[in-house]
């Protein structure tokens, strides 16, 4: 985020606080679908239980989101809980025709996205909108965004540390403060 008179600098972000009845809710939707997808069979590291649930963290994640948004906008918006073989597809929260997806960080503090497969495919940014959360339940940081397009001009190719995929590494001080996305989102600035 660029600020005058201060320069490039992380923007300062927005904690959100889930509450039990939430986290109840999640962690059961989280596990249902884990095992409909049979995510622990999966060979990666991810599957074999690096992140204790994955999914969990990321309904976290998107859960925050939509309370900060359903604010603002006054809108009433939800994270996808269905219960579908390949998931949402990268489409956690469609506003209009707009497509933001939240990146749920639970470990570790870099912003990444999954880019690269372990097959050496290149996974397309299916999404205009990136969001950045840090999860240290019972609360949600919302860190900030970026857009698709400004994510893939400013972010780094970095093989992950955990596995054979690689990560399009974002710097924090790239992202905008989180309490602008609301109005980025109305004026259809974020193609």
């Amino acid at each position: 985020m660029l600020t005058e008179g201060v320069g490039k600098h992380m923007p300062v972000g927005v904690t959100i606080r889930l509450t039990h009845t939430e986290i109840k809710y999640f962690s059961a939707a989280a596990i249902k679908i884990e095992e409909f997808r049979g995510y622990s069979q999966r060979t990666d590291k991810w599957g074999k239980g690096y992140i204790e649930s994955p999914l969990f963290s990321g309904l976290c994640g998107e859960q925050a989101l939509c309370k900060f948004l359903n604010r603002r906008l006054h809108t009433n918006l939800v994270p996808n809980t269905k219960i579908e073989l390949l998931g949402d597809g990268g489409r956690d929260i469609v506003i209009d025709e707009l497509v933001v997806q939240v990146k749920t960080i639970v470990s570790g503090h870099k912003c990444l996205i999954r880019r690269i497969s372990a097959k050496r495919r290149l996974k397309p940014l299916i999404c205009h909108i990136f969001v950045f959360a840090k999860l240290t339940l019972p609360t949600v940081k919302l860190l900030g965004w970026i857009t698709a397009i400004r994510a893939t001009e400013v972010g780094s190719s970095e093989k992950s540390s955990r596995d054979e995929h690689w990560n399009l590494c974002i710097p924090k001080d790239e992202l905008e403060s989180i309490t602008t996305l609301d109005k980025a989102i109305l004026s259809r600035k974020v193609s």
